[in-house]
């Protein structure tokens, strides 16, 4: 199989199997994982990353999935997002908290953290949504220290066009812009339903 321009392992392992492509950061590392075997991925994997969109429709910065199935015994994917303020960080947990008993019927077995401390922690046992302000986030280096498992990471929507502004529509015969889709599943209130 020849390489195209920007396509990575994980790009072409699920073309093989059907699948859309997810986008990927950075190089995958050869370890089992849907992302690069071609294998689907697991139920606690989707639910992790409907957390991470619903983080992301929250508004939370630097939102991504990490795979750490082969690399930690105790879950198989981190969510990590940030958020600036405490509100923020407060209404990103309560909303994937709702999200996912809403969509999954699971609950966290526990919180931790405060809003105030600059990190939040929702564990459902096999994925663990952290929600970190700047300063923690540059504190604990999670992303750094779990640098070794493959990353997903959100698209984020199209920011909504200028007031006045038409949006932009796709020209007759080429492929509607990534997103597009999720405008359609705006007024759903599901971040996960055009994905």
């Amino acid at each position: 199989m020849t390489d195209r321009p920007g396509e990575t392992p994980a790009v072409r392992a699920a073309e093989t199997v059907g699948e859309t492509p997810e986008k990927t950061v950075g190089e995958t590392t050869g370890k089992t994982s849907g992302e690069t075997t071609g294998e689907a991925l697991p139920e606690a994997g989707r639910q992790a990353r409907f957390a991470a969109e619903v983080a992301l429709a929250e508004r939370a910065d630097e939102v991504a999935v990490l795979d750490l199935r082969g690399l930690a015994g105790f879950t198989d994917f981190f969510v990590i997002a940030g958020a600036a303020s405490e509100r923020r960080r407060r209404t990103i947990v309560e909303a994937v908290e709702r999200r996912v008993r809403e969509r999954f019927g699971r609950k966290p077995t526990h919180l931790e953290g405060y809003p105030a401390s600059g990190w939040m922690l929702a564990d459902y046992v096999d994925f663990l949504v952290h929600v970190f302000s700047p300063e923690s986030r540059d504190l604990y280096r999670i992303d750094r220290l779990w640098g070794d498992a493959d990353r997903w990471v959100p698209e984020a929507p199209p920011p909504p066009p200028a007031s006045g502004t038409p949006p932009e529509e796709p020209e007759p015969g080429e492929p509607a812009p990534p997103g597009a889709d999720r405008e359609s599943a705006a007024g759903t209130g599901d971040p996960g339903a055009g994905a």
